[in-house]
């Protein structure tokens, strides 16, 4: 290969440490062998089941890839560690963790975009690219971008995220249950005022008649008082319990998101 210049001589494509196969979980199926005039290239016999692609590529990034990884994803037991990029499958080698990623949570992987690119052999189609602005990013980011040949087809921020997804049915219906939620405990509230208005009456003449009998005044102030606030400290204590039992073994019988996705 020249261009006025030697540019990749025989010694450089002889040299077997300067190349490498396709990264994917297929089996190769190219014999590469160095040779005084170059790289001799032999397919391998055809075997079943898939096979990489028949190819040779400069060794121009970091294989297997670094990559960091969220807590929640585990390394695999067996086989060598990979991470998946569309219909791309590259073997990484994983260099630290991270609590949270930005808009993938505890759920994604942090890796070097370029290289990833550089190994992978086909990224899908419909990828949307994206920067990530710190809070402290200057003010005319988006202009800079621009300056250096970047075509910004949009831009998103937390709050007209969640003015979104607010506007969709599983928020709107939140918010309802919440409201039956209020309305349930007002309710609860009214009823014990009626049921301890109806039973006054009642409820004087037995508290006289056991201070008639010598009980004293401080104990049937207790009964008088806290009779009825035993009765809605168990109802609370019994609700609550409910409520845990049934987050546990249930979880959230409405998603808030409509698409399935999580807060980071």
């Amino acid at each position: 290969m020249t261009a006025g210049s030697p540019v990749l001589g025989a010694d450089a494509l002889a040299d077997r440490a300067r190349w490498r196969l396709a990264v994917s979980p297929a089996p190769p199926n190219l014999i590469v062998t160095p040779t005084a005039a170059g790289l001799m290239l032999r397919v391998a016999p055809i075997r079943p089941g898939p096979a990489s692609d028949a190819g040779v590529y400069p060794i121009d990034t970091p294989a297997p890839i670094a990559t960091i990884r969220a807590k929640r994803l585990q390394q695999r037991i067996a086989g060598d560690q990979r991470v998946t990029y569309g219909s791309a499958s590259i073997s990484e080698r994983i260099v630290g963790t991270a609590t949270r990623l930005p808009r993938l949570g505890d759920q994604g992987v942090l890796v070097d975009l370029e290289y990833a690119d550089r190994l992978g052999a086909d990224f899908g189609a419909g990828e949307s690219l994206q920067v990530w602005l710190a809070p402290g990013a200057p003010r005319d980011i988006v202009d800079r971008l621009r300056q250096q040949g970047l075509i910004v087809q949009g831009e998103e921020s937390i709050d007209t995220v969640a003015a979104r997804y607010a506007s969709f049915g599983p928020p709107l219906t939140l918010q309802f249950m919440l409201l039956s939620a209020v309305i349930g405990i007002a309710l609860a509230i009214g009823s014990a005022s009626v049921v301890a208005a109806v039973e006054r009456r009642p409820r004087a003449a037995e508290l006289n008649a056991l201070r008639i009998q010598g009980a004293p005044a401080r104990v049937v102030q207790r009964v008088a008082a806290e009779g009825y606030l035993i009765l809605v400290g168990v109802s609370i204590v019994v609700g609550l319990l409910l409520v845990v039992l049934i987050r546990t073994y249930i979880g959230d019988v409405l998603p808030y998101f409509a698409d399935g996705w999580k807060t980071p």
